[in-house]
């Protein structure tokens, strides 16, 4: 992706360059520099195996995918894994009637616990998260700072190359503040 990403500095460099010497030809090359955006967009927004989609009423989802395996992240909700599908049949359950909605609790999420005695870590358990792509079939998902907590989360996900291994590696970072208790994370699904 870094590769891509260079290559379309390059291009747009010269074509602006290019755009100095040739007067009159300005509005032509502009159209021409208009459509070449909209065709590296695809490249600059993806890498092998891993692009942006939409996805249950969701803009900015995150897919990973091999011929085997998709997982689709979705940053708006809580940074949670809207579909884990293998060879087509998604193994998370969604609830049709939260597409689109924020509040929904459905498909792979995260908890930080112990839930009934903290306050409420919204921040951390809805969303929204910063979603990138990473590399092929890898993405990193980064909650905002929690501020009851301290907390902050990193989901760094990879997609193996050709089986339905997907890792999920969860950092918590946390804002050391005096008289403060230490809590504990946890997880329901795997």
């Amino acid at each position: 992706m870094a590769g891509a990403k260079c290559k379309a500095r390059v291009f747009f460099a010269a074509a602006l360059a290019y755009a100095r010497y040739i007067g009159d030809m300005k509005i032509p090359l502009r159209i021409i520099l208009i459509l070449a955006c909209a065709i590296l967009s695809d490249v600059l927004w993806s890498a092998e195996g891993a692009r942006v989609v939409s996805f249950h009423g969701f803009n900015n989802c995150i897919e990973l995918k091999n011929k085997m395996a998709r997982a689709v992240l979705c940053p708006a909700v809580g940074g949670r894994v809207l579909e884990f599908s293998i060879q087509g049949k998604n193994a998370l359950w969604l609830n049709p009637e939260e597409a689109g909605k924020t509040n929904g609790a459905s498909a792979g999420r995260f908890d930080i616990g112990p839930e009934r005695i903290l306050p409420r870590r919204n921040v951390l358990f809805r969303g929204p998260y910063k979603g990138e792509i990473t590399g092929a079939r890898s993405a990193k998902l980064t909650s905002g700072k929690d501020l009851s907590s301290g907390f902050q989360i990193v989901r760094e996900f990879s997609l193996a190359v050709d089986t339905a291994h997907l890792i999920c590696k969860q950092t918590r970072s946390e804002e050391r503040r005096v008289g403060k208790e230490c809590r504990s994370r946890w997880s329901r699904d795997h």
